[in-house]
């Protein structure tokens, strides 16, 4: 009786685990076209960046506090599943000093964290391909 309840046990236990699944990705999940769409550079003349992305779902832009960034935007803030773009602008930097912001890009429960840093004026960018 005793090895009966404990097969009986084992086999509820199993059943229990396998009912359970992760649906974090079901959510929706982001993959950028690039790992450097992390960190886009825009110069200090202003211009705009694109960012491909693919969404597994409905996603969106949050930028967090729009009213200190009035030099930049991104377009457009939300979309459907499927290959995407968000384009970032940015305004002329007439400052002596660089900018920045963050934004999120959101689908479900990924979220991809963008940082936008746009050059001084008289800047001088050196990249490695540049020697």
């Amino acid at each position: 009786m005793k090895r009966i309840s404990i097969i009986v046990l084992a086999a509820a236990m199993a059943l229990s685990f396998a009912s359970c699944k992760d649906d974090s990705n079901d959510a929706g999940r982001i993959t950028l076209s690039s790992e450097a769409d992390l960190n886009p550079v825009l110069p200090s003349a202003g211009g705009t960046y694109t960012i491909e992305f693919t969404a597994d779902n409905d996603w969106n832009v949050v930028v967090p506090n729009t009213n200190h960034y009035t030099w930049s935007s991104v377009t457009p803030t939300s979309g459907g599943a499927g290959k995407n773009q968000v384009i970032v602008t940015a305004l002329r930097n007439p400052g002596h000093d660089g900018r920045e912001y963050s934004f999120d890009l959101r689908c479900g429960l990924d979220s991809k964290t963008i940082k936008v840093t746009q050059k001084q004026l008289n800047s001088i960018t050196v990249t490695p391909g540049s020697f």
